[in-house]
Parts: structure tokens; sequence; C-alpha cells
């Protein structure tokens, strides 16, 4: 084992050692050998930051051990020797290699090689610590029996966690800390909702008598478990998110985390889990249940609604966190979010209208397969979806419409809408069209072998459920698409645009790509600890097109202000 790890570091070292010999043969090679040199360097150092955590935590159980009648395995011990014989030695060498050419050149701390490995070891860390906390409290509780094996992973892991922030804290620049905060917020966030979960759905289960465990149960209650993970998730969350990432610029990783997990994320949860217990819900009392039995038919209603709870709760928060410090400007921000929003509830509309289809050519042919059950089953699926879909589908797409009538050239032109239309009628023509291949096979082939019955639509059905609802929203969205063409305007773009505010590289190169404007940054004197919003200074631009603007920042928000020649 140690023999192989040998190896691999050699290899390492000589390929990085041949890049920095071969970086010397012209600029463009050397930037690009520079970046290989730098993947491999910080590859290389997180390898033996996990290497050494892993045999380093085996060695401190042990150490814990000593006097106590515990079996020793001799495999995982000549493991953890050789973890951190090789392990601890390489890394202390190459951490110290790379303080030193922080020293030299600072740019070096910048590269996205470092910034990357920020990420992933801050994480990975973070997240051993947060397991290895968990089952230290689960022991102190009396929920599990051993002490010394997360007790030395929370120690040796926890070290890691704060050794990684502290250089973090020295040698990362503004996008490196961001990115480190909104994975450790992404942890954080997650801990946070398994845990309530745990505990809203035993609680549940408890007062439905749905579960015969008592309320606290060493060994198998689920609610203190609930509660010592919602304990650890929230301080993580809270230091990561709220005191880090929430306040600091609001750009593409911002946009991602708020948009994709907070937002998106928390509503699929809440549309399927609230799906999944209405179904079984209607199931019960009007359908063919799979057991007569209430507490295994219900078995997961609990946990499932306390899905919905909290998934609806986080949505509510990160969408309020998206909409703060607006003042009532419509920005593409919130486009994207009232669009995903849109795209999110018409997937459960539709596929309620499919399932429909499918229900109803079951009954036409007597036969079901879905839901374990009959046609009846499969008709209160299709229910489920629809009830659940489309409210929530209406509510965000009449705002959009209403938006639209209101100002039709800005939002037609929007590029949001424009890339939600083409998707769906784009995405969802191109469906159509495979599942109209799928059936007329299925039904030629029936034809052709002389075999044409109510069989053949029976084999039919998702094709024919597919087909109509790909079809219906390809050609509705395609239909809103044509009647809006001649509001599509070619964006005339300001000659000169003059910011006043604090100093921005990021905010003028996307002012520059996205209008070819020339644009001059005024830094103000108070201007130090103020941020240029991206999305708002973009939608000022949009309503201003055309125009020569000095744009302020000012205490009442932004202010577009057009510059006249004389």
């Amino acid at each position: 084992m140690i023999l192989g790890l040998l190896i691999v570091i050699a290899i390492l070292a000589l390929s990085i050692g041949g890049v920095r010999r071969f970086s010397t043969r012209s600029s463009t090679d050397a930037n690009r050998t520079v970046t290989v040199r730098r993947f491999f360097e910080y590859g290389l150092l997180f390898a033996m930051l996990v290497v050494s955590a892993v045999g380093l935590s085996g060695l401190v159980t042990r150490l814990f051990s000593l006097g106590q009648d515990v079996v020793s395995d001799p495999v995982t011990l000549a493991r953890d020797v050789s973890f951190s014989v090789v392990g601890i030695p390489v890394l202390a060498a190459l951490t110290q290699w790379t303080r030193r050419q922080f020293d030299r050149d600072f740019s070096e701390a910048h590269s996205l090689a470092f910034g990357l490995f920020l990420t992933v070891a801050s994480t990975t860390t973070l997240a051993m610590s947060m397991v290895a906390l968990y089952d230290v409290l689960t022991w102190s509780t009396g929920i599990t029996s051993d002490w010394r094996a997360p007790t030395a992973r929370l120690i040796v892991w926890g070290v890691a966690w704060l050794e990684i922030s502290m250089t973090r804290s020295i040698y990362a620049h503004t996008d490196q800390q961001q990115a480190v905060n909104l994975t450790g917020s992404l942890v954080g966030l997650g801990a946070t909702v398994a845990g309530f979960v745990a505990v809203i759905g035993s609680l549940i289960q408890l007062a439905l008598g749905l579960s015969a465990d008592a309320l606290i149960s060493p060994g198998t209650d689920p609610v203190l478990r609930g509660v010592i993970t919602v304990a650890i998730g929230i301080p993580v969350w809270y230091f990561h998110w709220t005191r880090g990432a929430r306040d600091s610029q609001r750009n593409t990783m911002w946009l991602s985390y708020v948009l994709l997990a907070g937002v998106g994320g928390s509503v699929v949860t809440a549309i399927v889990s609230a799906s999944s217990v209405l179904y079984q819900t209607l199931v019960w009392f009007l359908g063919t249940p799979a057991s007569p039995d209430a507490h295994v038919h219900f078995g997961s209603a609990p946990i499932n609604g306390a899905y919905a709870v909290v998934g609806l709760a986080t949505w509510w928060y990160h969408q309020s966190v998206l909409r703060e410090g607006r003042r009532g400007i419509r920005t593409e921000v919130t486009r994207i979010f009232e669009y995903l929003m849109s795209g999110i509830s018409l997937i459960a509309l539709a596929s309620g209208i499919g399932i429909l289809v499918v229900a109803l050519i079951e009954s036409a042919t007597g036969t079901s397969v879905i839901s374990n059950g009959d046609a009846t089953n499969t008709l209160l699926l299709s229910l489920t979806l629809l009830v659940v879909g489309t409210p929530a589908w209406w509510m965000f797409w009449s705002r959009i419409q209403s938006m639209v009538i209101t100002n039709p050239e800005i939002e037609v032109s929007s590029p949001s809408r424009r890339s939600y239309l083409y998707l769906l009628f784009g995405v969802g023509g191109i469906a159509a069209i495979v599942s109209l291949i799928s059936g007329i096979f299925l039904l030629f082939s029936d034809i052709f072998q002389n075999q044409l019955s109510s069989d053949t639509f029976q084999v039919m059905r998702f094709a024919i459920g597919v087909l109509v609802t790909t079809g219906t929203v390809a050609a509705y969205h395609f239909a809103v698409y044509r009647s809006e063409r001649h509001f599509v305007l070619v964006p005339q773009t300001p000659h000169s645009i003059i910011l006043v505010g604090p100093k921005d590289s990021e905010l003028v190169r996307e002012i520059v790509e996205k209008t070819g404007s020339r644009v001059q940054v005024w830094v103000a004197d108070d201007a130090e600890h103020r941020v240029w919003s991206h999305s708002e200074v973009m939608a000022l631009l949009a309503h201003e097109s055309g125009r020569d603007l000095l744009i302020l920042m000012n205490g009442n928000g932004l202010e577009a202000v057009p510059m006249v020649h004389v």
C-alpha cells in the first residue's frame, strides 16, 4: 500500500516538475502549463489531506481505546499507519511549498485551481465534521454506544476544517470566499431540512398513531435524531449564509444557489411530497389501496407531509431573499424566478394530463399496470397532479402574462421569456415527434402481424399520453411565440455609460459584452462598503436603451441620468 502511494506521489511530482520546465517555451504554453501544474498541485494537496485525516482518525481512535478490551483489526491498523506515515509529511511539505508560492506571487492564491481546492476541501472537511459531531451527540444522548471513533473523527476533521478556514481568510479573494460560503450554505441547508423533516414527520406519526415508538426511545427515536441534525445544520447554515453569502454580490454563483437549490429544489420537493400525500389519501377513500392496513398504506405520508411543509417554508424564505431590495423594479432575475416556478408547475400539470389520457385508455381497454391497482388509481394519480400543478402554474403564468400586457415591448423581448418559450415548444415538439413515431411503430407492428386489437391501444397508451401532453404544450407556447413576434425589438444600446459608485470590473465586462457600449467608472468617496446589483443595472439599461447614461448609486437605490451632448 505504501509503495503504491509513493508511486502515485512520484508520478504527480514528476508531472508537476515536467510541466514547470516545459512552461518556458512560449507565453501561451506557459499559461496552459501553469494551469495544469496548479490542478495537479492542488489535487495532490487535497488527496493528501483526505489520506492524512483518514489515517490519523484511525490512530486517534486506537489511542482512545488504550487499556480497553477492544478487538484490533490488523489490516485497518496497517492502513491507518501507512496513510499517516506517508500522508502527513507530504501534506506538510505541500502546504509549506504552497504558502511560499503565495508569498512570492499572490496571484497564485487567486487562481481557479486554488479556488476549487478551497471549495472542495472546505466542503469535505465541514461535512465530515458534521457527521462526526452527529455521531458524538447521538452517543451523548444514549442513542448509540460508541464514542471513540466519532470523537477522533470530530477532532481530526474539525481541525482540518479550521485550518482550511484560516487559510481561506488569509489568501482567498471575494469570489473564492463566496464559493466556499455558498457550498457551506448548501450543506447546512440540507442538514437543517433533513432534521426538520425527521422531527415534523415523526411527530405527525405519533399524533396520528402511525408509530408505536415512544417519543424518547434510545436507539430508535427519529425525533431526537432530527433535533440533533437541526442543532448541527442551523449553525452551519447561519455561519455560511447569513453571515457570509447572503449579502455578497448577486452574481451567477449566488443566483444559482438561490434559484436552483433554494427556490427550484424547494418547490419540486413540496410538489412531489404534497402530491404523494394527496394521492395516498384519495386512493384510500376512493381507489384500491395496496394494503387494507392504514399503518402500511399511510406509512410514508407523515414524512412526505413534512417534506411538503419544510419545502414550502424553504421556498418562501429564498424567494423573499430574491425579492429583497428591488424597490418595485422588475429585473431579469425576477423574470427568471417566475418562469422557473411556471415551468416546474407546468411539469406537474402536464404529467397529470398525460396520466389522465393513460387512465382513459386503461378504462376503455380494461387493463392497468400503474399504481398496483385498477384504472381508478391511475385516474386519481392524474387528479392529484392536476390539483397540485394547475393552481401553481396559473398563479405564476397569469402574473407573467399580465406583465406582458402592461409592458409588452420589454417583457416580450426579455431573454428569459424567449428562452422559456423556445425550450417549451422546442423540447415539447421533439418529444411529441418521438412519441408519435413510437405510437405509429406499435400500431403498424400489430397490424402487420395481424394482432390489431384493444391490447394494441393498451400498449400504445403511454406514447399517446406523451403525444397529447407534449403536443398541447408545444402548440400552445408556439402560438404565444407567434403572437408576440412583432413586439420583439432589436435592442438599442447606449453609446456611453458612466457608473458612479464602487469599482466592479465584472459589471463593466458584463455591460460591454451585452451592450457594446463604452463604460467609465467614477469611484465615489463613500462607495467602499457598497456593491453594485448587476441585475438592477442591466434593468435600468434596458429601460433607457439608446441613450448615454450616468448611473448613480445613492441612498435610495440606483438612478439613471440621461446625458445630453452640447
